[in-house]
Order: structure tokens, then C-alpha cells, then sequence
């Protein structure tokens, strides 16, 4: 088993959106390292967390997000876990909702890096898990648990 586990200091957005928006042409049972596509996305993300907010309607991170990924060798081929973890200090009610509407559902994470590039992490049908860790005490905190499990590791998007 490969393991990539990377500080993503670079990050500065990650926006999760259904897998209903996605407008990326490629079947998600195939592997994938890159792609080339103006809009990967239609609409507005489910859920945007940054940095620095560009706007109101992105929740403002604690830190620099952490991601995981591990890849291991199946039956049916390489499967890579993308694992992210994302702290908040304020808790947005509506990092709560969206949250309630991405449960049991599927979904991506776009995630935009401080030089303007895209990657994706791209899921598997009924393989996107999100989980919300509470910490109530004089300085509530709050940390979002991501997993996808996909055939390919962390995707490049480009643009034409």
C-alpha cells in the first residue's frame, strides 16, 4: 500500500459539489490524472470553505486543509482513498446545513490553490462520506471529515 499524505498549504479554496454537477466527461470507473474543461462544475458549490473568503458565502477555514491519500491494490484494480480534514473556528449554520444536504449523497472536491490551479478529487457512485466533529468549549471548533474513494488519486483540471 502507497501512502501520499500532504499538508495542502497551497489550498487556499475547497468547494464540494454534488456529483450531479459534475460536467467532467469521463466515466468515474476509469483512471484519470488530468483534464482539460472550462467549467467542471455547473452552478454554485453545495458547500465552499476558504482561507480568506472571497465572499459571504464561503465559511473561513481554521487552517490549511490536510489531505490523505492512500492507495491500495484490489481485485478490480488500484483504489485510492482521499481522506480531508477541514477545521473551522466559528460554526456557520450554514456549514450545517450543507453538510445535512451532502450526507448519503455523492459528491466531488474542487480544491483551488493559491496560483490560481485546479484539482479534483473525483468519486466513486455511493462511495463519498462527510462527517462533522464537534468541539464545544470556551473556543468551539469545528472540523469537517471527508472520504471519496476513487480510481484515480488527486485530478488536474485545466483549463482550454
Amino acid at each position: 500500500m502507497n501512502c501520499q499524505d500532504s499538508r495542502l498549504s497551497e489550498i487556499v479554496r475547497v468547494a464540494f459539489y454534488l456529483a450531479t454537477q459534475s460536467n467532467i466527461p469521463i466515466p468515474r470507473n476509469t483512471i484519470c490524472e488530468g483534464v482539460t474543461i472550462a467549467a467542471p462544475f455547473s452552478g454554485n458549490p453545495v458547500l465552499a470553505l476558504a482561507l480568506t473568503p472571497a465572499s459571504e458565502n464561503e465559511a473561513q477555514l481554521q487552517n490549511a486543509p490536510s489531505l490523505k491519500v492512500t492507495n491500495a491494490r484490489q481485485a478490480a484494480g488500484n483504489l485510492f482513498t482521499h481522506d480531508l480534514q477541514l477545521s473551522l473556528n466559528l460554526i456557520p449554520s450554514a456549514v450545517r446545513a450543507a453538510h445535512n444536504s451532502l450526507v448519503g449523497k455523492d459528491f466531488d472536491i474542487l480544491y483551488t490553490h493559491a496560483d490560481g490551479s485546479q484539482t479534483l478529487s473525483y468519486g466513486l457512485p455511493n462511495a463519498s462520506f462527510l462527517d462533522i466533529e464537534d468541539k464545544l468549549d470556551n473556543t468551539p471548533t469545528m472540523t469537517l471529515k471527508a472520504k471519496i474513494l476513487s480510481l484515480s488519486n488527486v485530478i488536474t483540471i485545466t483549463a482550454p
